[in-house]
C-alpha cells in the first residue's frame, strides 16, 4: 500500500500593521514648538514684570534722592543764615567799642529827613512786601533802609528803639509797631494790595 504524500497547505501570510506607542513625527514636532511657545511666552512675561520692578525702584530712588536735596538745600540756607548772622554780630561788638552816640544820631537824621522810614533787612521779604503794600494804598511815602548794609545805622536803630529784630517801621518820626499798622489800615477800609509793588531806596 502506498503513502499519501500530503503538500503543505500555502497559508497567506498577513503583515502586521499595529502602530509604535507614541506620536507621530508631525504630532511630536507640533508639541514641541507649543511648549516652545509657552516657554517664550513666560521669558517675555518675566523680563516684563522685571522691568516694571526695576522702574518702580527707579521711580523712588528719584524721589528719594529729590527729597534729600530738597533738605540738603534748606539746610545749606539755614547754615548760610547762621553764618551771616554771625558776622553781622561780630561786627556789631567791635563797632559797640565806639560811643553810641554817634550810631544813634545817625538814624535820628534818617527818621527827621524822612516822614515814614522802613527800617528792615532783605530776608523778611515777605513782611517788607506787606508793609509797603500798606503804605502805598494810604499814600504814604517812604524810605526803605536795609540794616544789613550798614552796621552803624543797624545798631543805632537797635540802640534807639532797644529792639534787636527787623522790620522796625517809623510813621512820622515815631516808632509803630507793623501789626498795630497793618490793624489800623485794616480798620480804615484801605485796600491792601494783591501784587507787592518795589520797595522804595
Amino acid at each position: 500500500m502506498g503513502q499519501k504524500t500530503s503538500l503543505p497547505e500555502n497559508k497567506e501570510t498577513s503583515s502586521s500593521t499595529t502602530p509604535e506607542l507614541g506620536a507621530t513625527p508631525e504630532i511630536a514636532s507640533s508639541n514641541l514648538a507649543e511648549d516652545e511657545l509657552e516657554n517664550v511666552s513666560a521669558a517675555n512675561k518675566n523680563d516684563s514684570e522685571v522691568e516694571f520692578d526695576y522702574r518702580k525702584v527707579e521711580e523712588r530712588q528719584n524721589e528719594f534722592e529729590a527729597e534729600m536735596e530738597r533738605e540738603n538745600e534748606v539746610h545749606r540756607a539755614e547754615m548760610e543764615t547762621i553764618r551771616r548772622n554771625t558776622l553781622l554780630l561780630d561786627e556789631e561788638n567791635r563797632i559797640r567799642m565806639n560811643p553810641i552816640g554817634p550810631m544813634i544820631a545817625e538814624v535820628e537824621i534818617i527818621i527827621k529827613k524822612n516822614r515814614n522810614v522802613l527800617f528792615t533787612s532783605r530776608e523778611a521779604e515777605e513782611e517788607n512786601r506787606k508793609i509797603s503794600s500798606l503804605l502805598n494804598s494810604t499814600n504814604n511815602e517812604f524810605k526803605t533802609v536795609y540794616v544789613e548794609d550798614d552796621a552803624v545805622i543797624r545798631l543805632g536803630v537797635k540802640e534807639l528803639t532797644s529792639k534787636e529784630e527787623f522790620p522796625l517801621l517809623f510813621i512820622d518820626g515815631h516808632l509803630k509797631d507793623t501789626s498795630e499798622f497793618e490793624q489800623e489800615c485794616l480798620d480804615n477800609s484801605y485796600s491792601i494790595l494783591t501784587y507787592p509793588p518795589q520797595l522804595s531806596e
